[in-house]
């Protein structure tokens, strides 16, 4: 499967271009690296992460998967103004979370 990383900046414009060369769009929020450890900061998303990769690999070898970091943590916790818990078409919750992308719609995976 191939992977991009999209920024939060980038993520609508993104999203709506590989959504019309693709059916199989699968869209994965998680948490940024730490640059002090180079690892996640999020324990669930360090978890997830090997799980949802594997997974998508074998099921979906032809898709494409967007890497959406959230950010660090005093990004992402505690605000309800981050832009994907605002966006209307993510309303993100939690992390991480993987949804599969379609032009007519977004499902949750």
């Amino acid at each position: 499967m191939k992977t991009q990383r999209v920024e939060v900046s980038e993520f609508e414009n993104k999203v709506k271009e590989v959504t019309e060369q693709s059916d199989a769009v699968f869209v994965y929020f998680f948490g940024t690296e730490d640059p002090s450890t180079g690892k996640l900061w999020c324990p669930d998303c360090v978890r997830a992460d090997p799980v949802i990769r594997k997974t998508l690999d074998k099921e979906s070898p032809h898709g494409l998967l967007l890497e959406c970091p959230v950010g660090s943590r005093t990004e992402w916790k505690g605000n309800a103004s981050h832009p994907y818990r605002t966006n209307p078409q993510t309303k993100l919750t939690a992390i991480p979370t993987l949804m599969r992308w379609t032009l007519a719609k977004w499902a949750f995976e």
